[in-house]
């Protein structure tokens, strides 16, 4: 997909991206049972072959490309993605408290004390707000 998007290609991406011998496999149905399927596995392996010849010559992404700053944004939000889903779970997992975790002592490590504690009290899930809320 970044091939297509990103690097210029004439006629249909096969013929710009594709030589010659590859092309003709994937016109075969012996070599390429799917190739009247929307998207053929073989195809897919040869187009990660050319992305992966170019990654090797230093074509993929240059520097201060707008390939390169929509990569570092893709990793950036799928990084976030998985942060948030890790946090969801810590969520899920202690009835929508994120609890405070503080770093094991030398002498604690290897124990069975969990270091996980409460944030909130019984004062924090009150029904009426009153004074000692705020008193902390």
């Amino acid at each position: 997909m970044e091939l297509v998007c990103y690097v210029p290609w004439d006629g249909t991406p096969d013929e710009s991206f594709l030589n010659k011998e590859q092309q003709s496999a994937l016109k075969e149905a012996l070599q390429d049972p799917e190739r009247d399927e929307r998207y053929s596995l073989r195809r897919l392996q040869m187009f990660f072959q050319a992305y992966m010849e170019r990654q090797k010559n230093g074509e993929v992404a240059p520097v201060g490309a707008q390939w390169r700053r929509d990569n570092q944004h893709s990793y950036t939000m799928f990084l976030t993605t998985q942060h948030n889903a890790d946090v969801h779970l810590q969520h899920v997992e202690n009835d929508g408290m994120l609890k405070a975790r503080y770093k094991a002592d030398d002498q604690l490590r290897e124990t069975d004390v969990d270091l996980r504690y409460e944030v909130h009290d019984e004062i924090d899930r009150s029904e009426y707000p009153c004074a000692l809320n705020f008193a902390r």
